[in-house]
């Protein structure tokens, strides 16, 4: 049964609204565990394939699915399938992620003394060898919280010279500290 059938069997008022919530339903009763296996068989989840399949069907009922006037049992495959297809890709892409960027959980957190310790070194770098005006942006920066735009209207230079002085003042706490950590 397609959408115009059911629509044409609603026995309400012409209510496009009430007529789509119920003509939904109806094919929700009708489709939703033959359209859970489909996607079990694809996903090999079947908590996952109900995930699927129910987002479907709400995406049909809020009016966000197009081709909503032509719903059959292959259109209802066909966007089952592609939505299966969309959480593959999804997991497939974490997982290659996970790969590339493994996450070490056995180096532990710095304590907060650490931390200070760590920052007071950081300041004292910049104190000693940034040039002032890349001192002054680093400071209201990360020593203030400062947003860029307030900085550079505090300082009187563009949004431009402010970024540029960050950058460069990364660039050379990185390169300085990667340096000391090789030492050690």
């Amino acid at each position: 049964m397609n959408f115009r059938d059911l629509v044409r069997s609603a026995s309400v008022k012409f209510n496009p609204e009430v007529i789509r919530k119920q003509t939904t339903e109806q094919l929700f009763r009708a489709w939703h565990e033959p359209l859970v296996r489909f996607a079990t068989a694809i996903l090999g989840d079947s908590d996952e394939a109900s995930d699927v399949v129910s987002d479907v069907f709400e995406r049909i009922t809020s009016g966000r699915l197009p081709g909503e006037d032509s719903v059959s049992e292959s259109w209802l495959r066909v966007v089952v399938r592609n939505q299966c297809r969309d959480v593959i890709r999804k997991k497939q892409r974490t997982e290659r992620l996970a790969r590339l960027y493994p996450v070490d959980d056995s180096a532990p957190w710095p304590t907060p003394e650490q931390q200070e310790a760590r920052w007071s070194e950081i300041v004292r770098f910049a104190e000693t060898q940034f040039p002032p005006q890349m001192e002054r942006v680093f400071r209201l920066r990360y020593g203030q919280l400062r947003p860029c735009k307030d900085i550079a209207e505090e300082l009187g230079v563009s949004q431009a010279a402010v970024y540029k002085h960050l950058a460069h003042a990364l660039r050379m706490l990185r390169e300085h500290f990667k340096n000391t950590e090789d030492d050690e």
